[in-house]
């Protein structure tokens, strides 16, 4: 026979009035591992969460934050690398001992969201990156226009100066 208390299903063989009989330190090591694992879910379920930014964040609001720096740039570019390995995985469930998170569905969507967002931000890169390319390229350009035109200036000219 089965007893049904607060949605916990217990064994009638198991008797409540047993449990007084204990000291309090007895059930103080249960407890702590109960705890430890209770807390190692809520933190895993928290690292799931950070992902629903992805559907709060404005691109324009990053790419503003951004800026014209290409380090920063990168960098974001490298972390979206780095935390892609969370949910990037064959797997599609985690067990905490007798609890288990299964997050196939979630995986999917975080995972066409995470693409989404890493063709723009690319995309934007690459016209950035492009640009500054174009820019380096004037500069050099230039600077090497300006050095053929002081040295032609200065062999034309200097044989007419003697000092």
């Amino acid at each position: 026979m089965m007893t049904l208390i607060r949605g916990i299903v217990f064994k009638k063989n198991l008797h409540f009035s047993q449990l007084t009989r204990f000291t309090d330190d007895t059930l103080q090591r249960p407890f702590v591992l109960i705890e430890n694992k209770v807390q190692q879910l809520k933190d895993y379920v928290a690292k799931w969460l950070q992902f629903q930014s992805l559907w709060d964040l404005e691109a324009e609001y990053v790419f503003n934050r951004l800026g014209d720096s290409l380090a920063h740039w990168q960098q974001l570019l490298t972390e979206i690398k780095r935390a892609r390995t969370t949910f990037d995985t064959a797997e599609t469930r985690k067990e905490f001992g007798v609890c288990m998170v299964e997050y196939e569905q979630v995986q999917a969507r975080v995972n066409a969201k995470y693409d989404a967002w890493q063709r723009d931000i690319l995309s934007r890169f690459g016209v950035k990156l492009g640009n500054a390319m174009k820019e380096m390229h004037a500069a050099i350009l230039k600077s090497r226009n300006d050095l053929e035109h002081q040295s032609i200036e200065g062999i034309v000219g200097g044989g007419a100066r003697r000092f």
